[in-house]
């Protein structure tokens, strides 16, 4: 199971809207991984995280 799974696993079972996943973009490539896995997450549990 990748890490990306374990995540969303957690994410589902919390079952929360304000609990989603953060992708680290330079991590999810570096790791293999494929753009499949995004297109498994639902797209409103993906958060994103400004600065300012």
């Amino acid at each position: 199971m990748s890490t990306r799974d374990m995540c969303y696993r957690i994410v589902r079972e919390t079952d929360r809207p304000n609990i989603g996943l953060v992708l680290d973009t330079f991590h999810f490539y570096a790791g293999g991984s494929g753009l499949e896995e995004i297109e498994a997450v639902d797209k409103d549990k993906i958060f994103i995280i400004t600065g300012r």
